[in-house]
């Protein structure tokens, strides 16, 4: 029987968060699909940097024809007319139309996110097969997706945190 597992580690600390998501697929005889997938919601209260990657690795064996698929989004749903995606990466492989029925990639971008604004994160890891195999035959896929966010300090924080590096720098100038 196929089935998928994902754990979960979720930190929040004031305006630092990290989510982390591990999972695993067990694909039996190879028939249909598996996915893992979520949506994380958040509002963030200062301007803040969403550092996003994932990687995922599939194996099946060479009679079973499949696709596997990963991808993370960053979503701006802040005007309901008007949703659109702030940043993206994704990532296919498997021996459908062509390819190798093994195989792994790694994805990951970057998004700015506004304070006052609501925003929605997203992963998948996702496999598909066409034909189904004889019994007893079974694949195997996982993956790992990452979401950290870090605020963005305004530039008149971001001056006062530099002027110890420039008065040790100009005191050093002959």
């Amino acid at each position: 029987e196929s089935a998928t597992t994902a754990s979960y580690d979720f930190a929040w600390l004031l305006d630092n968060a990290h989510f982390d998501i591990t999972t695993t697929h067990h694909l039996a005889q190879l028939d249909g699909q598996t996915t893992t997938s979520g949506r994380i919601f958040l509002a963030p209260s200062v301007d803040s940097l969403v550092t996003f990657f994932g990687n995922w690795q599939y194996a099946w064996p060479n009679a079973a024809v499949g696709t596997a698929s990963a991808a993370m989004v960053v979503w701006d749903l802040t005007d309901p007319e008007n949703q659109f995606e702030v940043a993206s990466a994704s990532a296919d492989g498997g021996n459908f139309p062509i390819g190798q029925p093994f195989g792994s990639f790694a994805i990951g971008n970057e998004a700015l996110i506004h304070a006052g604004g609501y925003y929605m994160l997203s992963y998948l890891g996702l496999v598909f097969h066409f034909d189904p195999t004889p019994p007893g035959t079974f694949g195997e896929a996982s993956g790992e997706f990452h979401f950290t966010i870090t605020p963005v300090p305004e530039p008149a924080a971001a001056l006062l945190l530099a002027l110890p590096l420039l008065a040790n720098r100009s005191r050093r100038l002959p």
